[in-house]
């Protein structure tokens, strides 16, 4: 039992260590290239178990940035950066910049409903929240000259329409409806592309 504890706590702390290593790189990488705008991207999952022999989804951070009035991106895993690639039509950057002042405040509120219970000459109003322990973060920095934000977006919370009660989230058009989640969306198109682009590349 102790040698597996100690295999999982080796584990934890590789998987943390290869992320701060993947963070530095884009550190680094922002330092030399005097870039002052840009935002980092990841989707870390807590809670689930990954092969050790592979590069878990998670440890991929994309790097987008203005510089020369040109947008571009980079991705960057555990084991290599990819070259850059200038961004077109689908561009996250400059939505976030366009909708700073709502993004910066904005968050995806938890899944509620509220429960109405009869108690003699009065009805009680209850208010029920879920949550899960196990989930996947679309996870941001945003950074504009020298000012700083960062964002988690539970995709729990984002996409959680319905409770088995049969009640609907009474959050869930405002979470849908929100600037994160179109952020979130274009975000996503444009990554996948760029895994699409890369792939095609190595084959």
């Amino acid at each position: 039992m102790t040698r597996l504890f100690l295999l999982i706590q080796f584990l934890w702390f590789s998987n943390f260590a290869n992320g701060q290593n993947v963070e530095q790189r884009i550190q680094n990488f922002v330092t030399d290239q005097s870039i002052d705008s840009f935002i980092t991207y990841s989707y870390p999952c807590i809670g689930y178990s990954y092969r050790i022999d592979t590069c878990r989804p998670s440890d991929t951070h994309y790097l987008f940035w203005l510089k020369d009035t040109k947008y571009y991106v980079r991705q960057f895993t555990t084991y290599k950066t990819s070259k850059t690639i200038s961004i077109d039509s689908i561009n996250p950057l400059l939505f976030y910049i366009t909708n700073k002042q709502t993004i910066d405040t904005e968050e995806i509120r938890l899944p509620t409903y509220y429960d109405y219970r009869k108690k003699k000459n009065r009805i009680d109003t209850v208010e029920v929240i879920t949550t899960i322990n196990h989930s996947c973060h679309h996870t941001f920095s945003f950074n504009l000259k020298s000012k700083s934000i960062t964002k988690s977006v539970d995709i729990f919370n984002l996409d959680f329409m319905n409770f088995d009660t049969g009640q609907k989230n009474i959050y869930y058009d405002y979470n849908q409806k929100s600037k994160l989640k179109i952020l979130i969306d274009d975000i996503t198109r444009l990554t996948d592309k760029v895994d699409k682009e890369l792939k095609i590349e190595v084959d």
